[in-house]
């Protein structure tokens, strides 16, 4: 449980028992006022008794007032605490965590470096551009074992571990693949490719969704 969350959890917990004061603080209001009627009701002609009844009069107008505060407080900070608790929830929701950022530049670079070893077979050493594909693929292959952080709504989820799901897929049957045969079959090394593109289009929902910046992501790869 990061800061955040305790932050979100303690605003959450503090907006309920403010709620629960100002309900509490509405229904004593209600007693106070029905006793304050009663009292203007039953009024004493004694001028003894008198003065013992405008002093109760006044406890209870005090009392009246104090509960008036204590309501229009306790309104208030519902809606301010509940307010914010409620938008830093949502900002949360729809932020990409921090390591799924990190996820998405790494798989950035893993797809355009495999794409272009691909178009490389049989342009460049042959050894080289085996070594390179195998250590992209199976860098590639790790993303199967990701899944979107768990803070994001259930949309944003769906997006990141479709993502996730492809991009590692995709991993696995690339670093499964004999080079020979792949140097051999043009018609495999574009189906690889195709992939790429489909992948590319998952991990463009993700980008759109949070509305990242993809210039930003060719810087940092």
């Amino acid at each position: 449980m990061d800061k955040f969350e305790i932050i979100l959890i303690a605003g959450i917990a503090i907006s309920i028992l403010l709620f629960i004061l100002m309900i509490t603080s509405i229904i004593q209001f209600i007693l106070v006022k029905k006793e304050l009627k009663t009292l203007e009701i039953n009024k004493p002609k004694d001028r003894k008794k008198r003065r013992s009844w405008k002093k109760q009069r006044r406890l209870l107008e005090n009392n009246k007032s104090k509960k008036m505060r204590y309501i229009l407080f306790s309104l208030l900070g519902t809606l301010i605490i509940g307010g914010a608790t409620g938008y830093a929830k949502y900002y949360q929701s729809t932020t990409i965590s921090e390591q799924d950022t990190d996820n998405i530049v790494y798989g950035y670079y893993l797809l355009e470096q495999l794409e272009q070893q691909i178009k490389n077979i049989g342009k460049e050493d042959d050894k080289k551009v085996s070594d390179n594909i195998h250590t992209l693929a199976v860098s590639t292959s790790s993303f199967a074992s990701k899944r979107g952080s768990d803070r994001s709504v259930e949309e944003a989820q769906i997006l990141l571990n479709q993502y996730y799901a492809r991009i590692g897929q995709l991993g696995v049957n690339v670093s499964s693949q004999n080079f020979s045969e792949l140097k051999k079959d043009k018609k495999k090394q574009d189906e690889y490719l195709d992939d790429i593109k489909t992948v590319r289009n998952a991990q463009k929902k993700v980008i759109t969704y949070y509305k990242i910046d993809e210039a930003s992501l060719k810087e940092k790869k």
